[in-house]
């Protein structure tokens, strides 16, 4: 039972949970196997779970939710059926001793955005006298039961007092009682001659910085502090009246009543506390004056304990993590001493003190020693570091008490020892906890006393003190300040005050006032208010327009509600005008509660992060911050993530710990030209475009690294399989490492084939690239097979897809000094990736690989029609609640949903060599024989789409090959692995009313053996762009037919440059395309079927620099037998030239082809196919043409005219010509006065003028109806 531990987590539910069921009933367990990381075939199953201790050990999970009233379900487990295991060796990792010999199972509940949910969990094995047995069947029987789900309190006001008045912000830097002055508010631009000061009010909360945990109790709006006015006797507030209030810097101390010891915490996010004046329509909160108790004193005060610090925050060692250290030490450099003025000090009680020291000392331990007065105080061993340890420091805090000899300046002195020349050291913090007499010298001090508070007791303090007039304010309720009273006896100042709780008073005189930093006046607002979206932006200001554009693209294509706004708004309404993070994620809370859980769905951060959150660095980076660990000192275990504002239920938020609600993701953009570019992309790819339709669409590429004994490639296998067997519309590619040839340089390992295959399948278009291996900031695997001027490289703008990177911080995004390869990748204004799932910091193999897994569970389980979006994805496989799962993050748009075709192609009839069969039956077609395919789109529901035309790509992939691996790396070992890479067909088909038919052929160059083929479908609707997609594998391709015709004649080649008017030995410009059409009886081999059977030319007999055509080749729709090939050439210099072409059939015969051309700076210009369309027209027509100067920039004139030869229309255009192509360019049957023309007959001519000045003519009629 061991095992089963480390699977009790929360398990949520997020819209429709993984793999969750609604009902009882009975539960079948589809027994198969799987290969695991180290290449042993284990048992799997659906619904299959592993524990993280042992990823071998697979364990049955599902998850039954209840309802939003607070309804778990109560789930039994009934009429469980066994059989004997028959193959033990599938269990090679499991002891068999560790299996129970009894039947187990257990739940948990747990609540997800509001929803209570119970998870079951069986142990699918069990053993009795020595043999093992499996579990086949079982029932499951569920019962309602109400429940403790803990309500969420509503504790965010409904409207914000920001709403309404005059609202002015100032700030303190450190904690007293501070003083402004109707001179200051006059330069805040509050007009105080009409003002009434009874009404003046100060608004704050403290320094404390606002809970992480959701349970923690924080105000429901701002709060009104308790202030005194001096100098308003008389009704007005003059410039020299003062308004008197004690306020919290950014340093707070916490009082731990287990260790009767404070604790300092320093503001993470700000070096100054803000704070608010505003005039109130009623009378404001004013400071009220105590005297003391006429109950006898049980303890008599003369003594209270200050508290000191000494901190310096000047570095962050792994720049990671919210801990900053101070002094730096080294083996030339080992003292330090902290001066600390302690005033009026009690020599005879013992004081305290706290520190923290830092280390960092390869293979020999150091040590420190600390001393106050020539006594040893301190001498802490540091243990050292043993590389390869993930720790780049160690850190150790102690504690020491002692009695202080000198009456006020307190010399600690710190001495470092280091293990070895290499070592280092840093001092963190030291905290002093002194006691001392309460005297009053003229300087303002807080005071309590730890010894005489308690249980029905009463304190009379004695502070002795000079002759000036004191003032004593109880700030122990900061928001309730009172003044107390004293009498005078002699030189002592004595009151007497209830002491059943710790109080805290401050004392000062009125000319011993701290002044605050004035701010400005604040806009209303009022984000209390705000009504729940679907979708959340949260962009820095810079970058607003982006973030508009963002949430208007959601709302256009998916039909979100969204609402933008800027972490300073926030702050101004939930931190007082200071940075918190928190409060960023209090307001998505805030929309949460209202929602009932149901919105957000979606948070988008429009901005870069940084670890730095002061700005105490140069070009910081902190546009929208996001939550560092607490932890600094260790790279496996500090850690960055944007998780922190999407956990919204109660017990969540504490350190970022809980289960995702809320999708997040984060455009890491540092300047406004990146927010319109990375959002250009979102554009772009959530549009209908022909350019970025494609069977790209339908392809998935997994890149394997090569290290850690097969690991990486193992797990790859896995998902690639997984994708494969489960959702076939996805043909699967693979680039192991291993299985291609190592090559060294300058003592390094490349695989430059690797390298160039990764480029190429991104460039050419892929829907998902998922990676599983070793990364760092600066690329992918240590053989480099993704690198930085790679990313930069890419132009895949049309075809971008999904990053899935399940590596160590490959897109860390919160160093300023760095911006990483996988933001890079994101931040490719040409292509690249359009989002990414992707790690931030160091993780580990297993919980990658667990991660991964559960994301294509998540995919692959999703209903039909439906498409989850990056944001879901990732909350529904952070259900299981590991600390391991914060450094994935979403770089890009958490509403983005991968761009699969919404509709799919089913096959309908297969007929081999004119015979039809029945579908669902499997047919056997082989080598060079041909069969005809029938098919048409169809809804979600399987119905024909009778509204779809357009075409249909059609693939046809042979039976998988077996590949091996070489056991590059020396822990690796050869394996094999299947991969169905063998093209043997890609045509297209019209489709018309949905449906269509397209003949095929079997080339002659295939694998004899017989085997599973599969026909994959792209179809594309022409008018609307819609797409769909499918697959057909009840085919099995082997053997050869001997019953085909003879065939010895290669292809017909017909060759052009630019038009079909060409003739050989013309001329044409330095950038020609060139036309190439192919036919054949026997099919256009156009695949590179057999070895040297591409398609290829080559210019001036130069069969070294060969240009393969075989993916410019675009089949006759409908037919095997022809099709053409458009090429563009660039750049050529003038001169002579004869290109080759070669080409094959089927059959393997071959047709070698020779064009002549000259390139020349100055030809004539000449176009041809003018198309008017339509025409005749009723609104409107468009023109188009084509031309022989593609590459140039051409000026094109056309013109209409009526039947009087009068000009009646002028459109003047001027563009480069990427193609050989011109338009449309459109007229909407109007003249020049914007009048409709009537019916009749229009003369038209077309000018087109080149750069050059060369021009040519064309005209036409246009008919009006």
């Amino acid at each position: 039972m061991r095992r089963l531990s480390a699977v009790f987590v929360v398990l949520l539910f997020f819209v429709r949970v993984l793999w969750a069921s609604d009902d009882g009933g009975e539960r079948v367990i589809h027994w198969s196997s799987v290969r695991n990381d180290y290449g042993e075939e284990v048992y799997t199953f659906s619904k299959v779970f592993y524990d993280e201790e042992n990823l071998l050990y697979p364990l049955y999970m599902d998850v039954f939710p209840g309802d939003r009233g607070g309804t778990f379900v109560e789930v039994e487990v009934e009429d469980p059926l066994f059989e004997e295991i028959p193959d033990t060796a599938l269990l090679p990792s499991l002891e068999k001793e560790a299996i129970p010999e009894v039947f187990t199972f257990f739940t948990k509940r747990g609540v997800q955005r509001r929803v209570p949910v119970t998870s079951l969990i069986v142990n699918p094995f069990y053993r009795k006298d020595g043999v093992i047995y499996r579990l086949k069947r079982f029932s499951v029987r569920i019962h309602e039961t109400k429940a403790v789900v803990a309500p969420i309190d509503t504790i965010f006001s409904e409207t914000s007092v920001m709403a309404k008045g005059d609202w002015y912000s100032f700030f303190v830097r450190e904690t007293g009682v501070h003083a402004i002055t109707g001179a200051d508010l006059q330069a805040l631009g509050l007009d105080i001659t009409q003002l009434d000061p009874s009404r003046i009010a100060l608004f704050g909360s403290g320094g404390a910085m606002l809970p992480e945990s959701n349970s923690d109790v924080r105000p429901p709006d701002l709060q009104q502090m308790a202030v005194m006015l001096e100098g308003v006797e008389d009704g007005r507030l003059d410039a020299d009246d003062r308004i008197i209030f004690y306020a919290e810097g950014p340093l707070v101390w916490n009082y731990l009543e287990r260790y009767r010891r404070y604790r300092h915490q320093q503001h993470y996010y700000s070096d100054k506390i803000g704070y608010y004046i505003t005039v109130l329509e009623e009378p404001a909160k004013r400071i009220e004056r105590l005297g003391s108790v006429s109950q006898e004193p049980t303890h008599v005060v003369h003594t209270c304990t200050r508290l000191l610090l000494h901190e310096k925050d000047e570095r962050n060692l792994l720049k990671s993590g919210k801990a900053w250290v101070g002094h730096p030490f080294s083996a030339e450099d080992t003292t330090f001493s902290v001066m600390i003025t302690v005033p009026d000090l009690d020599t005879s009680a013992y004081s305290y003190l706290r520190t923290r020291f830092i280390a960092r000392s390869l293979d020999d331990e150091a040590s420190y020693r600390l001393s106050c007065e020539g006594e040893e105080l301190l001498n802490v061993r540091i243990p050292d570091i043993q590389l390869p340890s993930t720790s780049f420091a160690m850190a150790k805090r102690s504690i020491k008490s002692f009695k202080i000899k000198s009456s006020e300046n307190v010399q600690l002195d710190y001495t470092f020892v280091p293990g070895n020349s290499g070592s280092q050291g840093w001092l963190d913090y030291l905290e002093l906890h002194a006691v001392t007499y309460l005297r009053y010298r003229g300087e303002s001090f807080v005071f309590r006393d730890l010894d005489s508070w308690g249980y029905q007791r009463v304190a009379q303090f004695n502070m002795v003190k000079n002759n000036h007039p004191i003032r004593i304010f109880d700030v122990t309720d900061f928001q309730n300040v009172h003044e107390i009273l004293y009498s005078e006896v002699g030189d002592t100042a004595r009151f007497t005050r209830p002491s059943t709780t710790l109080n805290e008073y401050v004392v000062f005189e009125d000319d011993d006032l701290l002044v605050p930093e004035l701010g400005e006046k604040v806009g209303n607002q009022n984000l209390h208010a705000a009504s729940p979206v679907d979708f959340l932006i949260i962009s820095h200001p810079d970058f607003l327009a982006s973030a508009e554009r963002l949430g208007m693209i959601h709302e256009s294509a998916d039909g979100y509600s969204y609402s933008v706004v800027t972490p300073e708004e926030i702050y101004q309404e939930f931190s007082y005008g200071v940075q918190d993070i928190t409060a960023l994620r209090d307001f998505i809370r805030s929309l949460y509660l209202k929602s009932n859980g149901e919105k957000p769905r979606f948070v988008a951060l429009m901005g870069d992060a940084s670890y730095e959150y002061k700005d105490r660095i140069p070009f910081n980076t902190n546009f929208v911050p996001t939550f560092q660990s607490k932890v600094s000192f260790n790279h496996a275990t500090s850690w960055v993530t944007d998780d922190y504002f999407g956990l919204m239920d109660r017990g969540e938020g504490g350190n970022a710990a809980g289960i995702l609600d809320i999708g997040v993701g984060r455009f890491p953009v540092s300047t406004q030209e990146q927010a319109v570019q990375m959002v250009d992309k979102i554009d772009y790819y959530t549009s209908k475009h022909l350019e970025n339709s494609g069977a790209w669409k339908n392809k998935i590429v997994f890149v394997a690294d090569d290290a850690d004994k097969n690991r990486h490639i193992n797990q790859a296998d896995i998902l690639a399989e997984r994708v494969d067997t489960t959702y076939s519309n996805m043909n699967v590619d693979k680039i192991y490492l291993d299985a291609y040839n190592r090559e060294s340089f300058s003592g390094m390992y490349y695989y430059p084939e690797a390298k160039e295959d990764l480029i190429n399948v991104v460039e050419q278009g892929v829907m998902v690239v998922n990676y599983t291996g070793h990364g760092g900031e600066l690329g992918l695997t240590n053989e480099k097979v993704l690198e930085i001027p790679d990313i930069n490289a890419w132009t895949n703008f049309q075809r971008m897809p999904v990053f899935i990177t399940a590596t160590c911080q490959f897109s860390r995004f919160d160093n300023p000094a760095h911006v990483s390869a996988g933001e890079l990748l994101f931040l490719n204004p040409h292509g690249g990736a359009v989002s990414m799932l992707t790690t931030s910091r160091i993780s580990f193999s297993d919980s990658n690989f667990q991660f991964n897994y559960r994301i294509y569970d998540i995919f692959l389980n999703s209903l039909p029609g439906e498409n989850p979006t990056l944001g879901e994805v990732m909350c529904r496989a952070k259900m299981v609640e590991k600390t391991a799962t914060k450094n994935f993050v979403i770089l890009g748009d958490p509403a983005l949903k991968l761009a699969l075709p919404s509709l799919q192609v089913i096959t309908e009839e297969v007929a081999v060599m004119g015979t039809p069969s029945v579908v669902g039956l499997q047919d056997t077609v082989r080598g060079l024989e041909h069969f005809s395919l029938k098919g048409y789109v169809a809804d979600e529901q399987g119905q024909r789409k009778s509204d779809f035309n357009g075409s249909v790509n059609v693939r046809l992939f042979d039976k998988p090959s077996v590949y091996a691996t070489y056991g590059h790396d020396m822990y690796s070992y050869v394996r094999d692995f299947e991969l169905r890479d063998k093209l043997l067909f890609d045509g297209y088909a019209d489709v018309v009313e949905g449906q269509f038919a397209i003949d095929v052929l079997i080339p002659k160059d295939i694998n004899y053996q017989y085997g599973e083929g599969k026909i994959s479908y792209y179809a594309l609707d022409s008018t609307t762009l819609m797409s769909a997609s499918g697959f057909y594998k009840d085919l099995v391709i082997g053997g050869f037919s001997e019953e085909h015709a003879e065939d010895h004649q290669g292809p017909v080649i017909r060759a052009y440059m630019n038009s079909k008017r060409f003739q050989s030995g013309d001329k044409t410009i330095e950038n020609p395309i060139l036309i190439v059409e192919l036919e054949d009886p026997c099919g256009v081999n156009c695949i590179g079927n057999g070895i040297g059977h591409d398609i290829i030319a080559y210019l001036n007999n130069d069969e070294e620099q060969i240009i393969e055509l075989n993916d410019y080749f675009i089949p006759t729709p409908g037919t095997y037998n022809s099709g053409k090939i458009v090429y563009p050439f660039s750049k050529l210099e003038e001169g002579k030239y004869t290109l080759t072409l070669k080409a094959w059939d089927m059959c393997n015969n071959s047709t070698v082809h020779t064009l002549d051309f000259v390139v020349s700076a100055n030809i004539d210009v000449f176009i041809d196919g003018v198309v008017a369309s339509p025409n005749p027209l009723e609104e409107y027509t468009e023109i188009s043409f084509s031309h022989n100067m593609p590459g140039r920039k051409l000026d094109v004139v056309w013109e209409i005219f009526d039947i009087f030869g009068r000009r009646v229309y002028q459109s003047v255009s001027s563009s480069y010509c990427e193609s050989t192509h011109f338009g449309p360019l459109r007229w909407n049957r109007r003249d020049y006065t914007n009048a409709r023309m009537r019916a009749g007959a229009y003369p038209y001519h077309i000018r087109v003028k080149s750069k050059d000045g060369l021009f040519t003519v064309s005209s036409g009629v246009l008919i009006l109806k």
